[in-house]
């Protein structure tokens, strides 16, 4: 048991050093962003055409000793289905450091980098208004001063 331990702590401190290459998208592939888990091995992925498609999760990818574990707000590269339009296939996933490089060396289109590097994007949808800009639809808290104070002792 003890020696388990060590050989184990040894295999956790290396796996941090293991850099792998960036990989980029082939023809009939883009990237994608995890907007929300599904369940049973789906996601709602948002594309570069602004447009919200069912995203499955390879079967490469939930096997028990490679798995891989997707959250939302993750970067992926997705391959669209040509018999199933509004469905896609999640192939590969960036690690934080995978994803920062692609973001911020110009790999990633214009829209997914807006959504990328504003975090509360991840939780609401944004749309495209016919003006151009972009419009975040968000939740409004109300804030103590906006609401009248109400004594009751008055009532």
């Amino acid at each position: 048991m003890y020696k388990s331990r060590i050989n184990n702590a040894k295999r956790r401190s290396n796996r941090e050093e293991k850099k792998r290459d960036i990989v980029h998208p082939d023809e009939g592939q883009e990237y994608g962003i995890v907007q929300e888990m599904l369940g049973n091995g789906r996601t709602r992925v948002l594309c570069h055409d602004k447009s919200i498609k069912i995203g499955r999760i390879c079967g490469s990818m939930r096997k028990f000793k490679s798995k891989v574990l997707i959250e939302s707000g993750d970067l992926v590269i997705v391959s669209a289905r040509e018999f199933e339009k509004d469905k896609v296939d999640i192939i590969h996933k960036y690690g934080f450091d995978e994803a920062h490089d692609i973001a911020y060396n110009g790999y990633l289109p214009e829209y997914l980098y807006r959504v990328y590097t504003n975090p509360e994007c991840f939780n609401y949808s944004i749309t495209e208004d016919t003006t151009g800009d972009y419009v975040m639809f968000s939740h409004q808290t109300k804030n103590e001063e906006d609401e009248e104070y109400i004594d009751i002792n008055d009532i």
